[in-house]
């Protein structure tokens, strides 16, 4: 096998495969419905590199005129302008638009995408409380940071695998480290989900299925018809996972090789005369030289666009972030991708020689990671807020933290005096809400006595015998179900309990096994009052007091952005307490007077009532407390009777 030094021949369809791949993702981000399973884009991308990463190396290794300075050389001038470009214009339209809440963990995202283990950054802050990808312009620049770290270490791969001399053992040894990370892969999905799609380990396979191609690529088969249904396979499998695949679909693992293999055999068969040319046409090939700066910018001007207007997109607005994203990719790949990446003598470029390109990258990375972890380290720069608005929207990292403060109180046995009715709060962090509620007014409900235990609604079915986990979701969830059932099951707290109080997100799945529930409490002789969900606010209420500038009219403005739909699941929380016979009382008179337009922001200190989209601080806990009492909210659902357990 010959190969050409530094991978010189230059082949179009793989610009056209490109194409298709940013295509793909870009369509997933705008939520364009048939593209459900777009994300695949990123794995086809993988495999792209895999193949050209390889090819350029054994190239230069046959030739004899390999070198490690000259490699990482040509791979920083090919990502690392434009890419320092886009997180310092993100970082421009953050500062501009983003909240506090929202401007920090943007700082340390930046700080990481500068360092390349963005990655590892978004895996290790996955979580309950994580921002949605909604506010995180850089997230897709994970996939870039991947790579990276596979350039790390693929140059000494090979240069391992070039003493072996021979092509079959070389292919050997990828093909073996592909199915190892094929495992580990499929492993880590039901361990940490978020590890198995972030991590490099993890993604091994899909550089290496393209690694591979090398060698078949270089025994094409002597009829060239044979390349004909080669080519329409690997359409139909690059295609097939973008529309039938979805975002709960187990990823990556062994679905990834779906994609893999489509992408391997276009690779292998893009030089098929008809069947190519839907890869090696004029606009296919000039999407696809474009696709990189069209990956970079497509979505951190989808996030702030939808940050700006508070509000879903349009089909027309769609269309017009696409048009504008092609426009803004056009002008960085003419302005900063080319003229870094171009060497028109060699070894010096007439833009920036090696030196002083290196000591640029340095600089530059220095210039964006400093107001990175800036921003990161001040809680996102409130200084830039008015006093008024600064003191309502500072510290909710700490405010939602300190909402856990009472927890130890809610675990407290039940006292032994009897007459007063022990209710027993029991849901997810919506329930931790409601207890802090009632603990910060105690005087107020003198005839109960609360506590609080972990029952995540979610994790109901465990109450009915020989329900299988849910698959989709990762294993860890699942274990923290099967821990969460049976310590409410084994609770002293339970044995004493007058009513079970159930507070949390609830949802079609989890209103299924409402029933089971019920039936398992009837027999340990307790009550069920069944809560709604807390209202929602979309975007949440910190975000639309930055943006508004002012607290004045805030509780009208919030309650134009009520996510409607809460309203229905509510609904069907009261149908099923109705046909299982269970008390049920709606939250949402707490926090909104729907007649009025208006829902309770702020409490008399000027204080937020939420830190999130639908968690009350311990200021709104304490105020919507209050408003329990008023309207004597437990009236009718819990009697006062006292107790006798």
């Amino acid at each position: 096998m010959t190969l050409n030094p530094g991978g010189a021949d230059y082949r179009p369809d793989i610009d056209g495969l490109r194409a298709l791949a940013v295509l793909a993702v870009v369509c997933f981000h705008l939520g364009v419905a048939p593209a459900r399973g777009g994300y695949v884009g990123v794995d086809v991308f993988f495999v792209i590199s895999g193949f050209l990463i390889t090819r350029l190396i054994l190239g230069d290794l046959q030739a004899g005129t390999f070198s490690l300075s000259r490699f990482y050389e040509r791979r920083a001038r090919r990502l690392f302008p434009a890419l320092s470009f886009t997180v310092g214009c993100s970082f421009l339209f953050a500062v501009l638009l983003f909240s506090p809440q929202h401007l920090k963990p943007f700082g340390g995202s930046a700080v990481a995408t500068m360092l390349g283990v963005s990655n590892v950054y978004f895996w290790y802050e996955s979580g309950y409380f994580d921002v949605e990808a909604a506010f995180k312009p850089l997230l897709h620049v994970w996939s870039l940071c991947v790579e990276e770290q596979f350039y790390l270490v693929w140059p000494a791969f090979m240069l391992l695998l070039w003493r072996l001399r021979s092509n079959w053992f070389r292919a050997g040894a990828i093909a073996a480290a592909g199915v190892v990370s094929l495992v580990l892969s499929e492993r880590a999905l039901s361990v940490d989900a978020a590890a198995s799609f972030y991590l490099t380990p993890f993604r091994v396979v899909e550089f290496a299925a393209g690694a591979l191609m090398v060698w078949l690529v270089a025994r094409q088969p002597t009829n060239g018809l044979w390349l004909e249904p080669i080519a329409l396979g690997g359409l139909a499998l690059v295609a097939y996972p973008v529309f039938a695949y979805t975002p709960a679909t187990p990823f990556p693992g062994l679905h990834a090789l779906v994609p893999c293999l489509g992408t391997a055999l276009l690779l292998h068969a893009g030089a098929a005369r008809y069947t190519g040319m839907l890869l090696r046409n004029a606009p296919a090939v000039g999407l696809g030289l474009i696709s990189y700066s069209l990956y970079l910018v497509h979505w951190p001007i989808i996030v702030f666009y939808r940050y700006y207007k508070f509000d879903d997109l349009s089909g027309r607005e769609a269309w017009a972030l696409v048009a504008v994203s092609v426009a803004a990719a056009f002008f960085m790949y003419r302005f900063i991708e080319r003229p870094f990446r171009r060497r028109r003598g060699v070894p010096e470029n007439r833009y920036a020689p090696p030196a002083r390109f290196a000591l640029g990258c340095i600089v530059l990375a220095l210039l964006l990671i400093g107001p990175g972890a800036g921003a990161f380290m001040s809680g996102g720069w409130t200084w830039r807020l008015p006093k008024e608005i600064r003191s309502a929207v500072s510290n909710l990292g700490a405010k939602a933290e300190e909402t856990g403060r009472f927890m130890g109180e809610g675990a407290r046995a039940f006292g032994a005096a009897p007459g007063r009715i022990k209710v027993l709060i029991a849901g997810d962090s919506h329930s931790i809400d409601l207890f802090n509620a009632v603990y910060l007014n105690q005087s107020a409900f003198e005839e109960y006595e609360f506590r609080r235990i972990d029952l995540q609604p979610f994790c109901l079915y465990l109450f009915r015998a020989g329900t299988p986990p849910v698959p989709e979701e990762p294993r860890e969830r699942n274990e923290l179900c099967r821990r969460n059932f049976e310590a409410f099951k084994g609770s002293e707290l339970l044995d004493r309990a007058d009513y079970v109080l159930m507070s949390g997100a609830w949802s079609p799945y989890s209103l299924g096994f409402v029933p089971d529930l019920k039936a398992y409490l009837d027999g340990r002789g307790v009550k069920v009052v069944m809560l709604g969900r807390t209202p929602v606010f979309t975007p949440d209420i910190p975000s639309v007091v930055f943006q508004s500038g002012r607290l004045y009219g805030l509780d009208r403005r919030i309650a134009r952005n009520r996510r409607l739909e809460v309203d229905e699941v509510n609904n069907a929380v009261a149908v099923v307490a109705r046909e299982v016979g269970a008390a049920y009382r709606d939250k949402l008179p707490l926090v909104c007077d729907v007649p009025a337009g208006t829902c309770t922001a702020l409490d008399d200190g000027n204080n937020l009532t939420y830190h999130d989209a639908d968690h009350w601080t311990l200021e709104g806990a304490r105020l919507f407390g209050q408003k329990m009492a008023q309207m004597k909210f437990f009236a009718g659902i819990i009697p006062v009777e006292p107790g006798t357990r």
